[in-house]
C-alpha cells in the first residue's frame, strides 16, 4: 500500500502556502499591468505625483469602475493576508495586508499621473483601498480555517504534487482568459491577429489577413464547435497535469467537472459585463454549445487516462486548438463591441486578459517541458 504523502495533521499549522503566495505575486502584476498600461506616452503634466489626493472627485464616473476597482483589490487583499499565514495571524494579518493594498493602490495612482491616456483618482484610490480591507479581511478571517486545517488544503497535500503551485497557478489564469469575449469560445492563443497587425505597422501601411475560408454560416458553426472542444478539454485537462500519479478517478473527474464549471461561470460573467446582465449567455451559440459539451465529455474521459497519457493528450489538443483559432477569420463585430459604452469600464482589464489568453498556450507548454 501507498503511503500517504500529505504531511501530518500538527504539521499544517506550522506551514506557509506556497500556493497562496504564488498567487499573490501573480495577482500584484495583474494589479499592475492593469494601472499603467499601455506603459507608453510618459510625460510631465506639471502635477505632482500625489496632487490627486487633494483634488475634487471625478464627476465622470460610473458603478462599473468603481466595482472593478474593488473586485480588483479584493483578491488581492485576502491573498496578501493569506501569504502571511502563519507568521501573521488575525488583526496584524488584517492590517498589514489592507495597508498594503492602499501603498499598491497609492503608488499606482501616483504613476498615472504621467501618462497622457489615465487619469489619477482619489476616487480609485478609495475604493482600490476598500477592496483591498475587505479582501485582506475575509483573508484573515478564512486564514486559520483554510490553510491550516481545511480538507481543502488536504486534498491539495494529498491530490497534488509538492511543486504543483505553479501549475495550479497556471490553471487559474486560463480560467481568467476566458472572462472577455473571443473571437472564438474558450480559444487561446490566437497569434494571427497579432503578427498581422505588427506587420501592418512595420510597413507602414494595412496588410489584409489571409482570407483561407469564407465564412459561412455552417463552417463559422464548425469553427466554434471545435474551438470550444479542443479549448475546454485541453483547459480541464491541464488541471490535472500536476496531480500525482496514482491519485484515484474519483478525484480527477471532480477537479475537471469543477474546472469545466468555473469556465462556463467566467465565460457567462464576462458577456454580462461586456454587453449587459440580460446577455449573460450571448456566447452560447449552437456551435459553443455543441462544441462545450462535446470538449466536457472529452476532458471526463480523458481524465481516466493513466498520467502519462494525459500529458501527450494535452500535448495534441492545445496543437489543434492553436490550429483551429489561428485558421479561423477574425470576428468582424468583436472590435465594434469592444469599443461600446458598456465595455468601457473594464477595457484595460479587458486588454490584460486576452494578452494573458495570447501567452497562455506558451506559458503552460513552457511549465509543461521544464517538468
Amino acid at each position: 500500500m501507498l503511503a500517504d504523502p500529505s504531511p501530518p495533521p500538527d504539521r499544517w499549522r506550522q506551514q506557509p502556502s506556497p500556493l497562496a503566495r504564488l498567487a499573490c505575486a501573480a495577482w500584484t502584476l495583474v494589479v499592475v499591468y492593469i494601472s499603467l498600461t499601455p506603459f507608453s506616452g510618459w510625460r510631465d503634466t506639471g502635477l505632482g505625483a500625489f496632487d490627486f489626493l487633494l483634488a475634487p472627485p471625478q464627476r465622470y464616473i460610473s458603478n462599473l469602475d468603481i466595482a472593478v476597482n474593488v473586485a480588483g483589490y479584493l483578491p488581492l487583499g485576502a491573498l496578501l493576508a493569506w501569504s502571511l499565514h502563519p507568521r501573521l495571524r488575525g488583526g496584524w494579518a488584517l492590517a498589514l495586508a489592507a495597508l498594503g493594498c492602499a501603498l499598491l493602490s497609492g503608488g499606482m495612482e501616483a504613476l498615472q499621473t504621467w501618462l497622457p491616456n489615465r487619469v489619477a483618482s482619489n476616487l480609485d484610490l478609495a475604493a482600490n483601498a476598500a477592496g483591498g480591507l475587505l479582501g485582506a479581511w475575509l483573508g484573515a478571517a478564512s486564514g486559520p480555517a483554510l490553510l491550516d486545517r481545511s480538507r481543502l488544503r488536504q486534498w491539495r497535500n494529498r491530490w497534488y504534487e509538492r511543486d504543483a503551485s505553479v501549475g495550479l497557478v497556471l490553471a487559474g489564469l486560463w480560467l481568467l482568459a476566458q472572462l472577455p469575449p473571443q473571437t472564438l469560445p474558450f480559444g487561446t492563443g490566437r497569434l494571427v491577429t497579432p503578427v498581422f497587425d505588427a506587420l501592418a505597422a512595420w510597413v507602414g501601411e494595412p496588410v489584409e489577413h489571409p482570407d483561407w475560408w469564407t465564412l459561412s454560416a455552417s463552417r463559422a458553426m464548425a469553427f466554434e464547435a471545435a474551438s470550444a472542444a479542443t479549448g475546454l478539454a485541453a483547459g480541464t485537462l491541464f488541471a490535472l497535469l500536476p496531480m500525482r500519479a496514482r491519485v484515484p478517478l474519483a478525484p480527477r473527474l471532480a477537479v475537471t467537472l469543477l474546472v469545466a464549471a468555473l469556465a462556463l461561470l467566467l465565460r457567462c460573467i464576462g458577456d454580462a459585463l461586456m454587453y449587459a446582465a440580460e446577455d449573460w449567455l450571448a456566447w452560447a451559440t449552437p456551435g459553443a454549445r455543441l462544441g462545450g459539451l462535446a470538449g466536457l465529455g472529452a476532458g471526463l474521459l480523458l481524465a481516466m487516462l493513466p498520467a502519462g497519457a494525459r500529458r501527450a493528450a494535452f500535448w495534441l489538443l492545445l496543437a489543434a486548438s492553436l490550429a483551429v483559432v489561428n485558421i479561423a477569420p477574425d470576428n468582424p463585430y468583436l472590435a465594434a463591441t469592444f469599443a461600446s459604452s458598456q465595455a468601457a469600464g473594464w477595457r484595460h482589464v479587458r486588454a490584460l486578459l486576452a494578452a494573458l489568453g495570447l501567452v497562455w498556450p506558451a506559458l503552460a507548454g513552457g511549465w509543461l517541458l521544464r517538468r
